[in-house]
C-alpha cells in the first residue's frame, strides 16, 4: 500500500503528462517484494468539477477493467487511489516500456514484421478486453 505522505514524498521519475495531471514512477516506501508501480497524481485545485467527474469515472474504469480476476495482461492493473485534501493519485501497475520507447531503438522505427503483428494482437487483444466492460480507450497512442 502507498500511504498519502509516501506518496507525496517519494522521489520520483516522470513518465508522462496528460490533461488531468502527470504519472511517476515509484519505488519508495515500499518492500523489496513488491514490484515498483506508476503514480497519477492529480492536483484537485486544477481540476474543476467535470474534470473531477472524469477522474471518478476513470478510477471505476480501471477498478473494473484492470484489478482482479478481471485482469488482461496488456492492461496496465489497477492497485489502488491514494488521497489528501489537495491531492488525488491513482497507483497502478508500472508499465515500463511503450511502443515509442520500442520504436526510437530501431533504425528508421521499423520493427519486424512478426514483432510488429505481435504488438498489433496485442494491442488489439487488450481493445477488446476494454470494450467488453462498454469502454472506450480515447488514449491509444505509441506512448501508451
Amino acid at each position: 500500500m502507498v500511504t498519502p505522505l509516501a506518496a507525496a514524498q517519494a522521489p520520483r521519475r516522470l513518465i508522462g503528462r496528460g490533461r488531468f495531471g502527470r504519472c511517476y514512477a515509484l519505488d519508495a516506501g515500499r518492500d523489496a517484494t513488491t514490484p515498483p508501480v506508476a503514480l497519477k497524481v492529480m492536483i484537485r485545485r486544477r481540476l474543476s468539477t467535470r474534470d473531477l467527474e472524469r477522474v471518478r469515472n476513470e478510477i471505476e474504469v480501471h477498478r473494473a477493467v484492470g484489478s482482479g480476476g478481471l485482469a488482461h495482461p496488456n492492461v496496465c492493473r489497477f492497485i489502488e487511489t491514494v488521497q489528501t485534501p489537495k491531492m488525488l493519485a491513482l497507483v497502478l501497475e508500472l508499465c515500463d516500456s511503450s511502443l515509442e520507447g520500442r520504436l526510437r531503438a530501431v533504425p528508421d522505427a521499423s520493427l519486424p514484421l512478426a514483432e510488429a503483428k505481435r504488438i498489433a494482437a496485442d494491442v488489439a487483444s487488450a481493445l477488446r478486453h476494454v470494450h467488453s466492460f462498454n469502454v472506450l480507450h480515447r488514449d491509444v497512442k505509441p506512448h501508451n
